[in-house]
């Protein structure tokens, strides 16, 4: 994991649990010595306390309590941009993937616009990567995460 990287990771039970209809986030960063991790939480309103007491068996929520469900993987990007900077202050680009994963993820936002070159260089490698299916195609993907690691070591 590289420390100038926060990952946005979402995950869900849906498909796997057959009552789960919610999305996850959690942002995490790797300050030099460990991996950091922060839940992304919003606020509910009133639509979501009707529906969790409706549906949670009996548990009582109110207007304003923190939940780190979300109905769409939307919501969770939208609080991550803004929320990012702030719990790692010294990371410069926020991707939406796994930091265990080396290999072009998305970026979504970057810390200033003086990274808006990487953030075009790395998405492009990322759709690249897409394009051949990953390591579907192994010879072109090992490639691309070769030219990825020569783009982040401009990065430091």
């Amino acid at each position: 994991m590289n420390k100038n990287f926060v990952h946005l990771s979402i995950s869900s039970f849906m498909g796997l649990s057959p009552e789960a209809t919610h999305y996850y986030g959690t942002l995490s960063s790797y300050d030099g010595k460990e991996i950091i991790s922060h839940e992304i939480l919003r606020k509910m309103d009133r639509e979501d306390v009707r529906l969790f007491n409706k549906n949670n068996w009996g548990a009582v929520y109110r207007v304003g309590e923190l939940t780190r469900r979300f109905t769409t993987e939307q919501g969770i990007i939208r609080i991550a941009k803004k929320i990012w900077r702030k719990h790692f202050p010294s990371s410069k680009v926020l991707i939406l993937g796994r930091g265990a994963v080396c290999e072009p993820q998305l970026i979504i936002d970057i810390a200033s616009e003086s990274l808006e070159w990487f953030k075009r260089k790395n998405n492009i490698l990322y759709k690249r990567a897409e394009k051949c299916n990953c390591w579907d195609n192994e010879s072109k993907m090992l490639k691309i995460c070769k030219e990825w690691d020569k783009l982040c070591e401009k990065l430091t």
